[in-house]
């Protein structure tokens, strides 16, 4: 269940991500942590229960994960789609609301601007340069499944791009701690 989201999670990394007008403390990148973390034994105590089934994502698609405006959406997608209908939703709401969220909405905003301040962070200056080299020729040459997910990668560079500094500040401590939580 989490692996499905951290896979998803990972796969922007590699690519990239929004600017979110909410900024985050420190305090909330240490309650994603936790909330994470805790997910990972939920996939554990239900493992024929997956969080993010039913989301209509597929492993790639980026124009699911994202919104109009690159904005990274999935953790929102996912706090939308917990209705307490199977035991491991319910767990899953109850370790967001024992954690410093005061809402589901809360946690999937403050999620969604601490992943993309996270892959700001991990954004090479030469990568979003030579995203800007991508011509509309280009583009019109791709097949239209490689141009929507091109546009939709396109658009997330330009959003990395207006991520808060404060933002990328106060995760920056407790990169670390994001990144072994992902990796587990």
């Amino acid at each position: 269940m989490r692996h499905a989201l951290l896979t998803t999670a990972g796969a922007l990394a590699a690519l990239t991500g929004p600017a979110f007008a909410q900024s985050f403390s420190g305090e909330d990148v240490q309650n994603f942590i936790v909330v994470m973390e805790e997910m990972e034994t939920l996939s554990e105590r239900y493992p024929d229960e997956d969080l993010s089934e039913g989301l209509g994502i597929e492993p790639g698609d980026m124009n699911a994960m994202i919104s109009e405006s690159g904005e990274m959406t999935i953790f929102s997608r996912i706090a939308d789609s917990l209705d307490g209908s199977t035991d491991a939703q319910q767990a899953a709401r109850s370790a967001i609301l024992e954690n410093g969220f005061d809402s589901l909405p809360d946690w999937g905003e403050t999620s969604d601007a601490i992943m993309m301040a996270y892959l700001a962070t991990e954004m090479d200056p030469d990568d979003m340069a030579g995203m800007d080299q991508v011509t509309p020729e280009m583009m019109a040459m791709m097949p239209p499944s490689a141009r929507a997910q091109m546009e939709a990668v396109m658009r997330m560079m330009d959003a990395i791009k207006s991520v808060p500094q404060d933002d990328i500040d106060t995760l920056r401590p407790y990169r670390g701690q994001l990144e072994d939580a992902l990796d587990q």
